[in-house]
C-alpha cells in the first residue's frame, strides 16, 4: 500500500479539461483572461473586498507589492 501523498498531480473531478479547452479555444491562456475575471468577481464577492489583483507568478506579486510600497532611497527590503 503507497501512502505517500502524489507530488504535483493534477486532480481533475469535474469540467477542469472542458474549461482549459475553453480557455485555448477564446485565446485566454494567460493574463487577464475571461476566466481570470470571472474568478475575480467569484474572490471579491465570496469575501466581500472591494478589489482583487490576481497575478500570474509569486514573482509578479513581490514586485507589484515592492511598487506600492513607495520605497525611497536608502530604504531595505529583506
Amino acid at each position: 500500500m503507497n501512502s505517500l501523498i502524489p507530488f504535483n498531480r493534477p486532480f481533475i473531478a469535474g469540467k477542469e479539461l472542458h474549461y482549459i479547452a475553453q480557455a485555448v479555444t477564446l485565446g485566454n491562456i494567460s493574463g487577464d483572461g475571461e476566466f481570470a475575471q470571472r474568478c475575480t468577481r467569484i474572490m471579491e464577492e465570496r469575501f466581500g473586498i472591494k478589489k482583487i489583483l490576481l497575478t500570474p507568478s509569486c514573482t509578479a506579486s513581490l514586485e507589484r507589492s515592492e511598487m506600492l510600497l513607495d520605497l525611497q532611497p536608502g530604504d531595505e527590503i529583506i
